[in-house]
């Protein structure tokens, strides 16, 4: 249950973040990423992965 707590509340940072005109960077994104599928939350790992890959300013790396 922490764990997925945790995750929710990395994901809504993330949010927070390009809300204010934060850019996340690669970390964010794989940090994010790696939470959610430690939580088996597959499809929004899939939806941040896909952010990411539209945010032309990052490039996913092989931890991604």
């Amino acid at each position: 249950q922490q764990a997925v707590e945790a995750t929710s509340k990395c994901v809504e940072i993330l949010e927070q973040m390009v809300e204010k005109g934060v850019k996340p960077n690669v970390q964010t994104y794989n940090t994010v990423i790696k939470s959610l599928t430690s939580t088996k939350d597959v499809e929004t790992a899939w939806s941040i992965y896909q952010q990411m890959r539209a945010d032309k300013d990052v490039k996913p790396t092989i931890q991604t």
